[in-house]
């Protein structure tokens, strides 16, 4: 209260406002922004040279390991293999084994002679050998064949198709590119000031402007121990799960770090 000097007494109103006390926990966090990339990528090559004649798959396109991603033309191949499976067939050989049976039991008994019996003898042996040399030839043909369809290495997404039916490849000749998206990476910088805060596995945050109020979540993968010489900031590498796939190669997320 305050007494004016004339008499009346003036009368000051304060309000005050009452609230329950909360618990609520405080985040303390580094942000950065970076540019996602894939968990990894593969370069699928040719191994035997060949012409494209289908593509199994386009830009984009999911595939799983041993999935077809290209296919040679075989017709060549498909018919040095038929040319050497009939060349000679194990009946022959068989035919002419048990022919070399009767003859040693007819020099037994003094039928025929040596020369007809050694001659006997070495046409099974000519044949055997001239079999097992299709074979192992066959075997070798069906090796090329398998090669001429061109499959994923592993699951992801065809990232690029470098080629086109019609076109001739050669062996080492990259056909595409397959990106395991599964889990992505994300290189951002961190100044020194926060860089000695973090530690591998702390949780991570992620968000895109792509998927408004969407939270990807990972953990920190890798603390870079040098500066760059140029903006003196550190790369701290994010590994951050995808299991639906939306993050692609190249988009720009944002990382939240948690401290603590």
């Amino acid at each position: 209260d305050a007494r004016n000097q004339n008499g009346p007494v003036i009368t000051e109103e304060i309000v005050v406002q009452v609230r329950p006390v909360i618990r609520k926990e405080l985040s303390f966090t580094v942000s950065a922004a970076g540019t996602i990339n894939p968990q990894r990528q593969v370069m699928v090559s040719a191994e035997i040279p060949g012409r494209v004649i289908s593509a199994a798959v386009q830009r984009g396109s999911s595939v799983a390991a041993g999935d077809e991603l290209i296919r040679l033309d075989d017709r060549e191949i498909r018919l040095q293999i038929t040319e050497a499976s009939s060349s000679i067939t194990r009946e022959q050989v068989e035919l002419a084994r048990e022919d070399y049976e009767r003859k040693q039991r007819l020099f037994a008994d003094g039928a025929v002679t040596r020369s007809v019996l050694d001659q006997s003898k070495n046409q099974v042996l000519g044949l055997d050998s001239t079999y097992r040399s299709a074979q192992a030839r066959i075997a070798q043909l069906r090796e090329r064949l398998a090669k001429t369809r061109i499959s994923a290495p592993l699951s992801g997404i065809v990232a690029r198709l470098e080629v086109e039916p019609g076109e001739f490849v050669a062996p080492g000749v990259p056909v595409a590119v397959i990106e395991d998206m599964e889990e992505v990476l994300v290189m951002v910088e961190v100044a020194d000031r926060d860089v000695v805060r973090l530690r591998p596995l702390q949780v991570v945050e992620a968000t895109s402007d792509a998927f408004p109020g969407k939270i990807f979540s990972g953990v920190v993968e890798r603390i870079g121990s040098t500066a760059n010489p140029v903006t003196r900031a550190f790369e701290v590498e994010a590994r951050v799960a995808n299991p639906e796939g939306e993050l692609r190669s190249g988009m720009i997320i944002s990382l939240r770090i948690l401290l603590e």
